[in-house]
């Protein structure tokens, strides 16, 4: 059972800059994960995927009409990435990655940069 939480409207709520909170998670899950990571949500549909401060790559996202998931239009040769919101308010943004329509271990923690 997954408990969603958005305080606002998430279609308005998720267009913001945010950043990977290693604060938010244990150190054990910490080790071996990526140690930066940034996404930029822009009210027009678009969205920047950073790492180490740099643009990995440009796309497009779309919010599920309930606001409990997205999808990222994966880079060139690859597939759309789907993202279930387990949070979302001002203050934070926590994703798990669905992939072959099974949700993933894998959570995300996201603050505002």
């Amino acid at each position: 059972i997954f408990l969603i939480s958005c305080s606002a409207d998430p279609h308005s709520a998720i267009v913001k800059h945010w950043v990977l909170d290693l604060d938010a998670v244990s150190e054990e899950v910490r080790r071996g994960r990526q140690r930066s990571g940034e996404f930029e949500f822009k009210k027009d549909g678009t969205m920047n995927i950073y790492n180490e401060g740099r643009i990995v790559f440009n796309s497009t996202y779309a919010m599920a009409s309930d606001g409990n998931s997205f999808v990222i239009n994966g880079p060139a040769g690859e597939g759309p990435m789907t993202f279930q919101i387990v949070n979302l308010d001002s203050r934070s943004l926590i994703i798990i990655p669905v992939e072959n329509n099974r949700v993933s271990k894998d959570t995300a923690f996201f603050k505002p940069k």
